[in-house]
């Protein structure tokens, strides 16, 4: 199953594109955010036979839903409306703590 993770900004959208066991990610590059974004996102999907979209939601180490995580909840909702790939929203809180920590562990 290969996935396509997004990082949803207010002007770009970066990409990351697993292999096709979808063990690990690699950054695929930045898509424009605005008119076009959706059909950019959709021909990535067929163009790499994704099986899976997960969006990154920025929820406050509070857990809170502000501004920005509501932007892009509709986002994912647009997106789940205009593709075939399961499309899920995963809590970033921390992830650039965890990997910085992962990649200190193998010497990066």
């Amino acid at each position: 199953m290969r996935t396509l993770a997004l990082d949803v900004g207010e002007k770009r959208i970066g990409v990351a594109i697993s292999d096709e066991t979808g063990t690990i990610a690699l950054p695929h590059g930045v898509v424009e955010a605005g008119p076009g974004d959706m059909e950019a996102i959709g021909r990535l999907v067929d163009d790499y036979e994704v099986d899976r979209i997960v969006v990154g939601m920025p929820v406050t180490l509070r857990g809170v839903e502000g501004p920005a995580a509501q932007r892009v909840a509709q986002f994912a909702a647009s997106l789940r409306e205009c593709t075939s790939a399961q499309v899920v929203t995963w809590d970033e809180r921390l992830t650039t703590v965890v990997a910085e920590q992962a990649a200190g562990d193998v010497g990066w």
